[in-house]
Formats: structure tokens, C-alpha cells, sequence
């Protein structure tokens, strides 16, 4: 496995985290829950947003 591969997962593992912890705070009933979930969400976004950055940069440059 090389540097662009292990950025593909971990790329496609942060969309994945993303779409759970909507869901969850979507599900969740205690505002306090939800909007711990909805920052979860919006770190797993932040990163997967980097990630595709650092992809973006890789494939550029080869």
C-alpha cells in the first residue's frame, strides 16, 4: 500500500465517520447528545475536507 492509498481510506473512513455521526445525531433525543454528535460530525468532515486537500496536492505533483 503506498501514500495515496492509505489517504483513499483513510478519505473513504472519514466520509463513512461522517455519515454515522449524522445519523446518530439525527437519532439522538437530548440536545447536549445531538450537538456532541453534530461536533463529531463536523470534525470528521473538517478532515475528510483535508484529506481530498492532500489528495488533490499528491496527484497534482506525479
Amino acid at each position: 500500500m503506498n501514500d495515496i492509498d492509505r489517504i483513499i481510506d483513510s478519505l473513504k473512513d472519514a466520509k463513512f465517520m461522517s455519515n454515522y455521526y449524522n445519523g446518530l445525531a439525527m437519532e439522538s433525543t437530548r440536545p447536549e447528545i445531538r450537538n456532541l454528535f453534530l461536533k463529531l460530525l463536523k470534525d470528521e468532515q473538517d478532515h475528510a475536507r483535508t484529506l481530498s486537500f492532500l489528495l488533490q496536492r499528491i496527484t497534482i505533483r506525479e
